[in-house]
């Protein structure tokens, strides 16, 4: 129980110490009055209900201040939603991404990417909200990683199949910035108020440090999410921007599962046999830790495979809002007075014609 107007009730206070001095004076009158004249007073019934006018006349004036305050009753957040997921779809755009050698159908690998995350979108877009980023590199080393959110999460289908059909090789650069792809998916799945709070750099920096205060202090804030879930495609190793192991980390942190697809390399990466080994060993373990899973193919069409078994796993409720609901109790109090009024004129115009 809520009041609308809750300084209203301050109103009631008078009445109170009104109801208090009556009390006190009624007992001094009494106490000058002799005995004898006090029990024919309290003997009789109409004398009873002659002084209860005064009472009822302060409960009325406490009824209507309480009805003024409106009463309000409020239940529990009602939620609305659907069956559905928040999903950011994250696309290497690297140059070995114009590679046709791993389609059946002689299309390059961006191509059958864009197509079959298409499909995946139409069936979706009425349950699911869709966001797209793309990564990349504009040279080997830590410092050029590129990436870009191409549109936040959304259920608008023909945003969504606009910027999937924008996406070309070359875009961000020559390079494979794995890590920076799976950083800024994380970002795009945060609430933009909330993005606006956050220092990317210093972010970036914490999670590469061993300590990681500032990154800890925004998971703290944010929370762990619910059905927020990245899915990336790679031909490629991470030959640019931060390491994957970083952003996964942060991924797991915030209760977001990355599910990865990844082909062989179709181009020079610039890496050793040995390292390219470690970074997919980490890979998989990183994935693993976020609860999601890892998918490697040798054909490009066999990532429908990929997106079938997404669709499969990923079926728990998404919640878009809530409101509360509240029910206002003025007219009770509002009755009571009435009803009150009514009983107090018959006393006083009724009772007193009694013999």
């Amino acid at each position: 129980m809520e009041f609308l107007y809750p300084w209203i009730l301050s109103g009631i206070i008078p009445f109170i110490i009104l109801l208090f001095l009556l009390k006190k004076l009624e007992k001094k009158r009494y106490l000058d009055i002799p005995t004898g004249i006090i029990v024919q007073r309290i003997s009789g019934f109409k004398e009873f209900f002659r002084k209860s006018g005064k009472v009822l006349w302060i409960l009325i004036a406490v009824s209507l201040i309480i009805a003024l305050a409106r009463p309000q009753g409020v239940s529990e957040l009602e939620k609305f939603g659907v069956e559905g997921r928040i999903i950011v779809l994250s696309v290497d755009l690297s140059t070995s991404m114009s590679s046709t050698s791993y389609s059946r159908t002689g299309r390059s690998s961006v191509d059958v990417i864009k197509e079959l995350s298409l499909e995946f979108v139409k069936k979706r877009a009425t349950t699911d909200l869709v966001g797209i980023t793309a990564y990349g590199g504009k040279s080997f080393g830590r410092l050029y990683g590129e990436a870009a959110i191409i549109v936040f999460p959304t259920s608008e289908y023909a945003q969504l199949e606009a910027s999937i059909k924008l996406l070309k090789p070359y875009m961000l650069g020559s390079h494979t910035s794995i890590g920076e792809g799976i950083l800024l998916s994380i970002l795009s799945l945060i609430d933009q108020n909330s993005l606006h709070d956050i220092n990317i750099e210093t972010l970036v920096k914490s999670i590469e440090d061993e300590d990681k205060a500032y990154a800890l202090q925004i998971i703290k804030k944010l929370g762990r999410f619910k059905n927020r879930i990245i899915v990336l495609f790679t031909d490629g190793k991470n030959n640019a921007g931060i390491e994957p192991k970083y952003p996964l980390w942060l991924a797991k942190m915030l209760g977001i599962k990355v599910y990865f697809a990844a082909l062989e390399s179709t181009g020079e990466t610039g890496l050793s046999e040995e390292e390219q080994a470690r970074q997919k060993s980490l890979l998989i373990e990183g994935v693993s830790e976020t609860g999601g899973k890892y998918f490697e193919t040798g054909v490009m069409e066999q990532c429908r495979e990929f997106y079938e078994e997404i669709d499969r796993l990923e079926t728990a409720r998404l919640e878009f809002s809530g409101f509360e609901v509240k029910k206002d109790f003025y007219f009770w109090p509002a009755v009571s007075a009435l009803i009150l009024i009514i009983i107090a004129i018959i006393l006083e115009n009724i009772f007193p014609r009694i013999q």
